[in-house]
């Protein structure tokens, strides 16, 4: 069994073009532009508007003086920012350094003293937390520039919104920095909660094959509503959501934070219908006294994160 299983995932392998997120992004662009590509909590995007503001990004970081393979830490929850940032990354040749945003001190002050980051992209607060305020108590002094996301950007920082705002000529300066699947446009990074944080560099194909197989096998396509309530910088949500959602063409439906009854209210309302999800949050969605009150009829696929 565990043969055949293994011999299924090679030949669907096969079937792989060689394109990374944002190549089929660009792609969707060109073949359904105006179909929904993306919704969070504030924005509702087609795949033109994400090839636009995707291209306008990645030319603003160039412009900021970054080089191909600079490394940009990323502290984003769940939200088109994440996503645009992600794609911008991927066509501007420079290297995600992604730390989930409940990591505290304890965690960021190492992942920036190894990796040395030029960059940050940080929500001003979210949740509570002070990201600015972490940052500089991380020793994050070596940064040329910090990016904060929302309606307003704290002095002597750049408003992500701005960024957005850039050169509509932008994609024909971006074909030399631009990375292929054989590149490493990530450096993922661990709690640390077995010791120091670690990070690893993580080449592109890797999450674009583990996400190709899962299209395949569900049958996931353009009509599907991708939802993510992980992050989608790492595990399934990152191989199926971001990765498979641009190489399938599907709505990528995100959500912030977890909380299983606003969970199961923005699933019902997003018909979201393939949602990776970890055990203990499916277990305490189950657990919800009103779980039938919730129209939940457009889920087809669950899998596990």
């Amino acid at each position: 069994m565990e043969k055949n299983a293994n011999g299924l995932s090679e030949r669907i392998a096969r079937m792989m073009p060689p394109m990374t997120a944002a190549d089929f992004c660009d792609r969707n662009a060109r073949e359904f532009g105006g179909k929904e590509a993306l919704v969070d909590r504030r924005r509702r995007l087609t795949w033109s508007d994400i090839k636009r503001l995707s291209d306008r990004l990645a030319a603003a970081l160039i412009a900021q003086g970054l080089e191909r393979d600079a490394k940009i830490l990323v502290q984003l929850p769940n939200c088109a920012e994440l996503f645009l940032t992600r794609l911008a990354c991927e066509k501007a040749g420079v290297r995600l350094v992604t730390v989930t945003p409940a990591f505290g001190l304890a965690e960021l002050k190492p992942i920036v003293q190894f990796t040395a980051p030029r960059v940050a992209i940080i929500p001003q607060r979210h949740r509570g937390v002070d990201y600015l305020e972490l940052l500089r108590a991380a020793g994050a002094d070596g940064l040329s520039r910090v990016i904060v996301t929302g309606d307003e950007a704290a002095a002597g920082t750049l408003s992500f919104e701005r960024m957005l705002d850039g050169d509509e000529g932008a994609a024909a300066r971006l074909g030399t920095r631009r990375y292929t699947i054989m590149d490493s446009c990530q450096i993922a990074t661990t709690s640390g909660s077995t010791g120091i944080p670690k990070c690893v560099e993580v080449p592109l194909y890797t999450r674009l094959l583990t996400g190709w197989i899962h299209l395949q096998r569900f049958g996931v396509g353009p009509g599907d509503r991708l939802g993510a309530a992980t992050s989608i910088v790492t595990g399934t949500a990152d191989a199926l959501v971001y990765n498979g959602g641009c190489a399938a063409g599907s709505t990528v439906v995100l959500m912030d934070h977890f909380a299983p009854d606003e969970c199961c209210a923005w699933m019902a309302a997003e018909r979201v219908s393939v949602i990776p999800l970890v055990p203990t949050m499916m277990a305490r969605m189950l657990a919800l006294p009103d779980l039938s009150s919730h129209d939940l009829s457009a889920l087809r696929v669950v899998i596990n994160h």
